[in-house]
């Protein structure tokens, strides 16, 4: 059945109302409103758009220059908070009086699951007794291996690819090389190894591609305008998240490649429940299955969104922190410079003259301070948003 151009402007302006009213009964009565706003704000979308259409994060710290560490935005009863001693309130001493939005739960169950990252409350408390044991430092420290593998596959992958792109055209001199797409192929290639001992063969197998392609789509959608207004949309109608709008859907993607795989190495494990190398198997999920041997349905598919999660946040996360400090790097090279002298000259006691995990962590300051300098500037996102549960006192510095 056709619907009416009335019914469509009917429906447009219900929903307008709602979200209008629904932000302007929010902000009465509440102190945030009487904080410091940054200049503008459209009157429909606030600041929020601002803060979308910067990169960087630049928004918030142009107006924590010129505000503070805590200010309001327009847009409905939004504090932003940079201050350490606000912040730590919230995410260390009272974390389960500060959720996360409605916006946020229902994207992150349909990219990645219902997993560490989604849950809240005591299945929170729950999940993080359930993985202690996959992070403890033995665990993590064996992780390096993995870590030189990858790095060492990527230099011979990167060699092939020049040589081969210098016989195409026909010169000896530079290639150019877009880094985004290798080091993104390599952290999958830790990621893969490292959560249930899969090979993605440095972006080359099937599984990487189909992954790669989804979630370079979700990403460009994302950046389109439509990407900024489905999240405000969600927020005032959470229940629009199970209709089946194709940019919707496409979130799940991913998850449903990585849980099919996934799936399918749980069945062979499984059936290797006596073998030697399944009892020694250092990877997550073998440590995830050793833990609980008899998951079954839901306990099950909680286990494959676990991976799900470790996959997506691990890698994705990982190569733009390396990605973003490569840029700096390469605007600053006189600090290129610095760091590739200090691991140059330094000779470890791995194999071949290579640093060692403990190495890695005392032996190299300079490399240190640039990959903490990378993610003080490049944080994995601009922001997160949680909502306050009660009526509360923040502390600031």
């Amino acid at each position: 059945m056709a619907i009416s151009i009335e019914t469509k402007l009917i429906a447009a302006t219900a929903i307008l109302v709602y979200v209008v009213g629904k932000r302007w009964l929010s902000q009465r009565g509440s102190d945030v409103g009487r904080l410091k706003k940054p200049a503008g704000g459209h009157w429909l979308w606030g600041h929020e758009y601002e803060a979308w259409s910067t990169t960087d994060g630049k928004f918030y710290i142009n107006n924590v220059n010129e505000l503070g560490q805590a200010f309001a935005m327009k847009g409905g009863l939004f504090l932003a908070l940079a201050d350490p001693a606000a912040i730590s309130h919230i995410y260390s001493k009272h974390p389960y009086e500060y959720l996360k939005s409605q916006i946020i739960r229902p994207l992150i169950d349909r990219l990645i699951g219902k997993s560490l990252v989604w849950a809240e409350g005591d299945q929170h408390k729950q999940q993080r007794q359930m993985l202690a044991p996959v992070f403890t430092n033995e665990n993590v420290k064996r992780m390096d291996e993995e870590v030189h593998n990858a790095a060492d596959k990527l230099v011979d992958v990167l060699r092939e690819h020049v040589h081969a792109e210098r016989t195409v055209m026909e010169k000896d001199g530079g290639v150019h090389v877009n880094i985004l797409e290798w080091s993104c192929r390599a952290t999958l290639d830790i990621i893969g190894n490292v959560g249930f001992g899969h090979d993605f063969q440095c972006g080359r197998s099937e599984e990487a591609k189909s992954i790669q392609r989804s979630w370079r789509e979700l990403v460009l959608m994302g950046m389109e305008f439509p990407g900024f207004v489905a999240p405000l949309v969600v927020r005032a109608f959470p229940f629009i998240t199970d209709l089946p709008v194709k940019a919707i859907q496409a979130q799940g993607e991913i998850k449903s490649i990585i849980k099919d795989l996934a799936r399918q190495i749980v069945d062979q494990r499984k059936s290797m429940r006596n073998d030697e190398g399944m009892k020694n198997g250092k990877d997550l999920m073998s440590t995830l299955l050793k833990l609980n041997e008899r998951a079954e349905g839901d306990d099950l598919d909680q286990l494959l969104d676990h991976i799900c999660t470790f996959v997506m946040v691990g890698h994705e996360t990982t190569s733009a922190a390396l990605n973003f400090s490569l840029l700096e790097l390469a605007r600053h090279p006189e600090i290129q410079e610095k760091l590739r002298k200090e691991v140059t000259d330094f000779v470890g006691s791995g194999p071949g003259g290579e640093p060692t995990y403990e190495e890695y962590q005392s032996k190299l300051p300079y490399l240190d301070a640039v990959c903490k300098e990378g993610l003080r500037l490049y944080p994995p996102a601009s922001h997160a948003e949680r909502i306050a549960m009660i009526d509360d006192v923040l502390p600031l510095r």
